[in-house]
C-alpha cells in the first residue's frame, strides 16, 4: 500500500494536507498528460489502500472550478474513460 504522501500532487506539511498542490507549465498537450498520470496514480492508490473516497477530498480541494488548467482536465477526462471502461 502506498502513502497518500507518495501522490505527486499530494504536499504534507506537519498536520496540513494539500491535497491539490499543482503547476501548470502552460502547455495544454504537457499539461493533460500529467493530469491523466495523476488520474492514473490516484486510482492505483485508492484500490490498494481500499480508500475510493479520497477521490471526494482531491475534488474538493481543487476549489471551485474557475483555476481549471489542462491538469484538471486531463485528471478527469481519464477519470471519465476509468468509470466508462469500467
Amino acid at each position: 500500500m502506498t502513502q497518500m504522501s507518495a501522490l505527486p500532487f499530494i504536499v504534507v506539511e506537519g498536520n496540513e494536507k494539500k491535497l491539490w498542490n499543482v503547476q501548470a507549465t502552460g502547455d495544454w498537450s504537457a499539461d493533460t498528460a500529467t493530469g491523466r498520470q495523476y488520474a492514473t496514480d490516484l486510482l492505483n492508490h485508492m484500490a490498494s489502500a481500499d480508500n475510493p473516497g479520497l477521490l471526494y477530498h482531491v475534488a474538493k480541494a481543487m476549489g471551485d472550478g474557475t483555476r481549471f488548467t489542462g491538469i484538471e482536465c486531463g485528471f478527469f477526462t481519464h477519470l471519465a474513460a476509468a468509470a466508462l471502461a469500467g
